[in-house]
């Protein structure tokens, strides 16, 4: 049986197939242009969702890269301002063992006081610093602020907070972008210990050398409350200085009892140890404080240079004072590493992150990417076929019953 067809199915397969060849023909065209083997879904599901997810991935990389450049910024800003500190903290420890030289007059001394001042002006400026987009970096969360203030009796005031605004440069990686002013210029740990002195009277030239809490669990804050007193005497006149150590509230904890030099006495959790040789009449109050602010030291060392020019040399204080600038001299120079060991941190992510890039890329490309030649020649072969049908097409239309007859 011979099928039958006639003009009109004729005419409409013909034309379908001439369609769907110019629309295979556009979208072979397209690929070629944009040089892309999977432009949507329908080209190939499996590889559209996973180049989708290594999209993801690359954007994540983008981020992670801009938090880098923040982080590296911000972490080299503190640690040269840090390192600049740390100069000028050994400059001022320099003036203050000049100082404390008995051939010094007293417009010597007050030149002196002079530069102790600048470095103390200048550290205020440290710990204001900003970054470049007009924050401070040493203010924790509080970036707006200027974290330092300074007062009429050369005390400050922090205006900032703890925080710490970390930025992520890996999937589970984190780096600080700043450092918080509370725990660079306050939170210095007291050479003494957990306790500062204060001398009373001291004509013996009696010096706190270490007072520790040692036994939390015993130490009673509210039952032996502070200041704890420490005082000198010789009541029985055999020459032997006795001590009696009270408490805030008045109430005697030890003693009296016969005090050997070097001794350490210990009560309600504490070890204190002094040196010197106190004689009676001595007297020393000690209070709970385990950490200095670097702005109250630098004071203090003004107003020692001040007292000196005046006549008035503690050598006690001067111990104190010059021990407390080099215990802040290293915890400037470990905040400064801190920022150090940020950058190296970065520097690590960043060659990571370099190689996962490029690793991706690839794998990207592999899947996405038209492979030209083929392309080509399916091009090729589907314009050929395109014409082949356009030229039956145009002949078959010419065709007549009546050419026949």
């Amino acid at each position: 049986m011979v099928a039958r067809i006639s003009t009109g199915q004729y005419y409409g397969q013909t034309t379908d197939n001439i369609l769907r060849l110019q629309s295979d023909m556009a979208e072979q065209n397209n690929h070629i242009s944009s040089g892309e083997r999977v432009m949507t879904a329908a080209d190939d599901p499996v590889a559209s969702t996973t180049i989708a997810g290594m999209d993801r991935e690359l954007a994540q990389l983008d981020l992670y890269e801009r938090n880098m450049t923040t982080a590296e910024n911000r972490n080299q800003l503190m640690e040269t301002n840090l390192a600049s500190a740390t100069d000028t903290l050994t400059h001022a420890k320099t003036v203050m063992i000049n100082a404390n030289n008995g051939s010094l007059g007293p417009d010597d001394l007050k030149a002196l006081g002079i530069q102790m001042q600048n470095d103390y002006d200048f550290l205020v400026q440290v710990a204001n610093t900003k970054d470049e987009s007009g924050s401070y970096v040493f203010a924790g969360y509080q970036v707006d602020t200027a974290p330092i203030t300074r007062l009429a009796d050369g005390s400050v005031i922090y205006n900032g907070d703890n925080g710490v605004r970390e930025l992520q440069i890996g999937s589970e990686n984190y780096v600080p972008a700043n450092q918080s002013g509370q725990k660079v210029f306050f939170d210095i740990a007291n050479t003494y210990g957990d306790f500062m002195p204060t001398y009373s009277v001291n004509n013996g030239g009696l010096r706190l050398e270490s007072a520790n809490i040692v036994d939390k669990g015993n130490f009673d804050r509210a039952g032996v409350p502070e200041p704890y007193d420490f005082q000198f005497t010789d009541t029985n006149g055999d020459g032997v200085a006795e001590l009696t150590v009270s408490d805030g509230g008045g109430g005697t904890i030890l003693g009296p009892f016969n005090y050997t030099p070097g001794q350490t006495i210990a009560f309600n959790g504490l070890e204190v140890s002094f040196s010197g040789n106190p004689v009676p009449g001595d007297s020393i109050q000690i209070n709970e404080q385990s950490e200095v602010d670097l702005f109250k030291t630098m004071q203090d060392a003004i107003n020692w240079i001040d007292n000196a020019a005046a006549g008035n040399i503690d050598q006690v204080e001067y111990d104190r004072i010059l021990g407390q600038m080099n215990s802040s001299t290293n915890h400037i120079t470990s905040r400064q590493a801190e920022a150090g060991i940020s950058r190296g941190l970065i520097r690590d992510q960043t060659d990571f992150n370099l190689d996962y890039e490029q690793t991706l890329t690839q794998a990207r490309s592999n899947l996405r990417d038209l492979d030209y030649s083929a392309a080509m020649i399916e091009y090729s072969q589907t314009e050929l076929s395109l014409q082949a049908t356009q030229q039956a097409f145009s002949l078959g239309s010419k065709l007549s019953l009546f050419d026949f007859i």
